[in-house]
């Protein structure tokens, strides 16, 4: 029996759609299976051993209370560079955890500067 050419292109379009679905999922489940984990390593050279200790004490805070259990950090400090590592469970929050710790440590720089300016010319 003859295929007429509507079955024909309601099949193709069929098979053609079902394919397209079948490699959506195939590439879904493959992203998801690529990033199972992220994790990020920063060291941020300062300028003296005493701010790099000082900025480590004023995160420290955010390490124990962390908002959210997406992403796990710890700080540390060889010599005059601080040393974050950051893991998540995927790449959106470790770049969300990032720019908040690479805020933050400017910030708390920003602040140490200005106590210091203001000490030098009361």
């Amino acid at each position: 029996m003859a295929i007429g050419p509507s079955e024909f292109v309601s099949k193709s379009f069929y098979e053609n759609n079902h394919q397209e679905q079948l490699l959506t999922q195939s590439a879904e489940t493959m992203t998801s299976k690529l990033v199972q984990s992220a994790s990020a390593t920063l060291s941020i050279d300062l300028e003296s051993d005493e701010l790099a200790k000082m900025i480590q004490s004023a995160l420290l805070p955010e390490i124990d209370a962390s908002p959210t259990d997406r992403c796990g950090a710890s700080i540390s400090v060889e010599g005059a560079t601080l040393i974050i590592e950051l893991t998540a469970g995927d790449l959106t929050a470790l770049r969300a955890a990032m720019n908040s710790y690479l805020a933050w440590v400017s910030g708390c720089k920003m602040a140490v500067e200005s106590v210091s300016d203001t000490r030098q010319n009361p």
